[in-house]
């Protein structure tokens, strides 16, 4: 088995839950020129805790190293999955939980490839997902309910409803300074995949 990346030695990480990330995770990246703009957004509130760029999560942890293999087989999961356009935008104004994020429009259509892309085999033996899945792009967390509500009324004014096509997932795995970034990709409806 030879994986695709190298990954983080996690024993230098103090929180357990992050562990759980040394194999990566499945998102959604923004296309540019979204991802500039809200990944300096999240710059802005994050601060030192800004641990990746403008995305939507999609998968559970990844629970081993993923190999080229992995990466043809969900292809070939995802082929008959077509290329569909994804709405993000505006700022949601009453937030359940602290925190502030930008809606996503397209729950049902994510929600469906989710159930695709964790039928593959590189998510064997994952845990159960705590929350029902809610797909959005966060702006900030780790901030309390009066930052909450601060952050909201700065941003709510700002262009922040756009639109981008959707037509490959990637493959986002922590580097040793828990910074998430790209290692590969999977594309939607590649016809032809055995």
């Amino acid at each position: 088995m030879n994986p695709i990346t190298l990954y983080a030695d996690e024993t230098k990480w103090i929180d357990d839950w992050v562990k759980e990330y040394k194999y990566g995770i499945i998102m959604i990246y923004l296309p540019e020129p979204h991802l500039s703009e809200v990944t300096a957004l999240r710059n802005r509130y994050f601060g030192a805790n800004g641990d990746c760029d403008a995305h939507i999560s999609l998968s559970v942890p990844v629970r081993r190293p993923v190999t080229q293999a992995d990466l043809a087989e969900m292809e070939r999961l995802l082929r008959d999955m077509k290329p569909f356009d994804i709405h993000y935008g505006p700022v949601v104004e009453k937030p359940t939980h602290k925190g502030v994020m930008l809606a996503v429009t397209e729950q049902e259509e994510l929600r469906d490839l989710l159930g695709v892309v964790e039928t593959s085999s590189i998510f064997e033996g994952a845990p159960v997902r705590k929350y029902p899945y809610l797909a959005h792009i966060t702006v900030a967390e780790f901030v309390s309910w009066e930052q909450t509500y601060e952050i909201i009324e700065e941003i709510k004014g700002l262009p922040l409803t756009d639109s981008f096509e959707l037509g490959y997932l990637s493959y986002a795995v922590p580097d040793q300074n828990l910074r998430f970034t790209e290692r590969a990709w999977v594309y939607l409806g590649i016809e032809g995949k055995e």
